[in-house]
């Protein structure tokens, strides 16, 4: 036995109670759906439940397992609710959370050749007006680098402010 276990002998041991109070736990958090509500029907606290999670694997994974119940559980009721309650807006929800790729809503950017053609001549008309033989002050072509730089911000800004607008569904 070690030092450690001869100060804290009950430490790390698995008592009955705790066994029955996790199984408790688990339960009621099935049928409650919210940890607040499971806690306080079985009467545990909610740092006891987040200790067993840390310090317990088992616990960990049942937990787990436990929160996949309660999102089918939520997800058949408001598939219910949607297909049988007349509810839109819960439909396309559901549709949107199930089956993400197909009913997801997506931004579609659409650049044509007329739109790059101006993007380019932007550019290259911001290089022509940086270039070091119309600057005295640029001895080489790094010396207006910055300038360049700015103005790209600059501009993919400007791009993505137009990308946003050009929104199609």
């Amino acid at each position: 036995m070690t030092d450690e276990q001869k100060r804290h002998p009950t430490r790390n041991k698995v008592r009955p109670q705790s066994v029955a109070k996790k199984a408790a736990f688990l339960e009621k958090y099935r049928e409650a759906g919210t940890r607040l509500v499971a806690c306080r029907a079985a009467n545990v606290s909610r740092s006891a439940v987040f200790a067993w999670e840390k310090n317990d694997p088992e616990f960990a994974a049942a937990m787990r397992e436990a929160e996949k119940e309660v999102v089918e559980i939520l997800e058949n009721t408001a598939l219910q609710r949607a297909t049988r309650g007349g509810s839109d807006q819960l439909l396309i929800f559901m549709l949107k959370a199930l089956d993400g790729d197909k009913y997801s809503e997506r931004i579609r950017h659409e650049f044509t050749a007329k739109t790059l053609d101006a993007v380019v001549s932007e550019v290259l008309d911001a290089i022509r007006t940086n270039v070091p033989e119309f600057c005295p002050h640029c001895k080489t072509s790094l010396d207006i680098a910055p300038a360049i730089a700015r103005e790209l911000l600059d501009m993919s800004s400007r791009l993505s402010n137009a990308r946003k607008q050009q929104v199609t569904p």
